[in-house]
């Protein structure tokens, strides 16, 4: 390895320990720097998975001749594996269930354009259409999707975004992989100015440095995460976001200050005979959501954290 060579901490798990999240979020630094950071190498024991750590480091100058790794897409994408090279998630069918049965019960037609979408566009067309009957089409169609996202998260394992205007149109809807779901320069101009935009998180931990950042960058008016045991929502003050790399900054800021308190709940984790994954999980939850309430605090954000039901 090239003396000085700059290196970036890549997460190539489908459950990565809120150590190896942060590791992402840093700057690129050399070897020798990544060894004696409070982050340490991949698999040491700076990091909560150690032993099971899948994190890589890649060289900066390597990342634009390595897309499936710089996209997380495709990487340990060989049979047996534990991230596949294609992600292809069909969206829960029970929202789509749920707006049919209400629609046939108005004894309304199917409108033609349907067959021409796939199932999460109809599900929000047909409960878009029914409320445009009674008004305010956006938040019955955002509650679909929350639905609909809710459904298929666990089953897949795999975040999935829908991006929604005001009048409750869909400006995006995307899967990704375990871990994100990356979009192009044009997709993110599609979804700037959102009402609302809603995801998955398999872990149901809180949003992410990466998620205030894409929200304030693009002027989302509302994000929200559902997940199997949490709904995360957050807005800005009226004044708006503020700008984006400072609150990413902070909020790692906040995430480092923290680490020692939530070693030590992971540890307690551990010690009460948790699983691996379920002790990172409950250590994420936690930690992530009181980096939000500490960021909320500073920039007046609007931050609720609620059960799924």
């Amino acid at each position: 390895m090239p003396e000085g060579e700059l290196l970036q901490n890549v997460i190539c798990s489908m459950n990565p320990c809120p150590i190896c999240i942060d590791a992402a979020d840093q700057e690129p630094v050399t070897y020798e720097e990544w060894a004696g950071s409070e982050w340490g190498l991949p698999g040491s024991s700076a990091r909560y998975c150690e032993d099971d750590c899948h994190c890589i480091l890649v060289p900066v100058d390597a990342m634009g001749e390595l897309p499936e790794i710089s996209n997380l897409v495709k990487l340990r994408g060989e049979e047996g594996t534990e991230i596949t090279s294609i992600v292809d998630i069909s969206p829960s069918e029970q929202g789509l269930k749920e707006a049919m049965e209400e629609w046939n019960a108005m004894g309304m037609q199917l409108p033609p354009e349907i067959y021409d979408m796939d199932v999460m566009k109809v599900e929000a067309y047909l409960r878009k259409l029914m409320e445009e009957m009674g008004g305010g089409p956006l938040a019955k169609v955002a509650d679909a999707a929350m639905i609909a996202l809710r459904e298929k998260g666990p089953a897949s394992g795999n975040e999935s975004l829908i991006s929604f205007g005001a009048d409750g149109e869909v400006l995006l809807q995307k899967t990704g992989n375990k871990n994100s779901v990356d979009f192009t320069d044009a997709e993110g101009e599609a979804m700037k100015g959102a009402a609302v935009e809603i995801h998955n998180h398999p872990s149901s931990s809180s949003f992410s440095s990466q998620d205030i950042q894409h929200y304030a960058y693009l002027e989302v008016e509302k994000g929200v995460i559902v997940s199997e045991k949490f709904t995360y929502t957050v807005e800005p003050p009226a004044i708006g976001w503020g700008p984006w790399r400072d609150l990413g900054q902070e909020y790692n800021s906040i995430s480092s200050s923290l680490r020692t308190k939530y070693e030590a709940v992971y540890d307690a984790h551990k010690a009460a005979g948790m699983s691996e994954a379920d002790a990172q999980d409950a250590t994420a939850q936690a930690h992530s959501h009181e980096v939000m309430e500490k960021l909320a605090d500073k920039y007046k954000l609007t931050y609720r954290r609620t059960g799924a039901e």
